[in-house]
């Protein structure tokens, strides 16, 4: 045989380590450990917020005025509607509609107004604006004539208006002097 010809035999391959064998069962358990029993870092974190969160709701609870009750002053509007009623005059063009200003049998001053969703009649009383009366929009109508337009409202002005309604130069003068 000659040296220099590349040998053809077949050889044996080299041998390798062989694979691990890894358990199914034992992964699936360890990682059932893991999910029951989250790493306590984040148990840690979870607490923390859950605090806060309860501290921040029992706090806004507190600091927000209950606005309805059983009392003279119980039905006091939102400061959106409030501001409207301290500053439009009446037919002037906005997001709250302010209709009609008179005064009461009381002599309180009241509006009527329209909101997106509510329309009504508020007087004013203490500094603040009451409601006094009130029913749901119906969005399909764009008109603020009166409280919102319907017979109810109409005839809620009514039972409460003493005399005739405010002009434009009495609402001025009296958003001038802050509506007292």
């Amino acid at each position: 045989m000659d040296d220099d010809q590349p040998d053809d035999t077949p050889r044996p391959l080299p041998r390798r380590k062989p694979a691990p064998v890894i358990s199914l069962v034992a992964v699936r358990a360890e990682q059932a450990q893991r999910i029951e029993r989250p790493p306590r870092h984040r148990l840690g974190w979870a607490m923390a917020i859950a605090v806060v969160l309860l501290a921040g709701l029992v706090a806004g609870h507190r600091l927000t005025p209950t606005t309805i009750g059983d009392s003279d002053d119980a039905l006091i509007l939102s400061p959106a509607i409030a501001r409207a009623l301290d500053s439009r005059l009446s037919g002037q063009p906005g997001s709250i509609g302010v209709a009609l200003s008179f005064r009461d049998r009381g002599g309180s001053v009241c509006r009527s107004f329209v909101a997106q969703h509510l329309g009504g009649v508020a007087c004013r009383s203490h500094g603040l604006w009451l409601l006094r009366y009130a029913a749901p929009v119906d969005p399909q109508h764009d008109d603020f004539s009166l409280a919102g337009g319907d017979p109810a409202s109409a005839q809620a002005i009514a039972a409460m208006m003493a005399g005739h309604p405010l002009d434009r130069a009495a609402e001025q003068m009296a958003i001038a002097r802050g509506w007292r």
